[in-house]
């Protein structure tokens, strides 16, 4: 079995100030020293997928998925968001990473309920 993890977990950007960023490609180093061998793409891993199947490669890993923040309800940006998906799914394909999880953008009301949904 192999059990993964997601850059979250070493840098949340959503979280302004959590705490320093572990760059890429450290934060593998980090994945890999806590034992896991498959994680998340982050947009802060960069695009170049030469380096990013070189830095996995070297440290016996695989990107498995990545996940998406989309605005579903603003009309004037949707057709550019769905645009910028396919990018990003042409370089996760590239890399051989499989899932993509796409999720509503945070909104206030959602991050005043974070934590507080029995």
């Amino acid at each position: 079995m192999r059990i993964a993890t997601a850059p979250v977990n070493w840098n949340n950007f959503d979280l302004a100030g959590w705490r320093p960023a572990v760059p890429f490609p450290d934060i593998l180093d980090r994945m890999a020293d806590a034992g896991y061998r498959d994680t998340e793409y982050d947009r802060s891993f960069g695009t170049d997928t030469g380096a990013l199947l070189e830095a996995a490669r070297h440290r016996n890993m695989r990107y498995i998925g990545a996940y998406k923040w989309f605005d579903f309800l603003e009309e004037s940006s949707f057709l550019s968001n769905l645009e910028q998906i396919d990018t990003e799914l042409q370089l996760l394909s590239t890399i051989g990473c499989r899932h993509l999880i796409v999720a509503d953008r945070l909104r206030p009301h959602r991050v005043a309920r974070a934590g507080a949904i029995p």
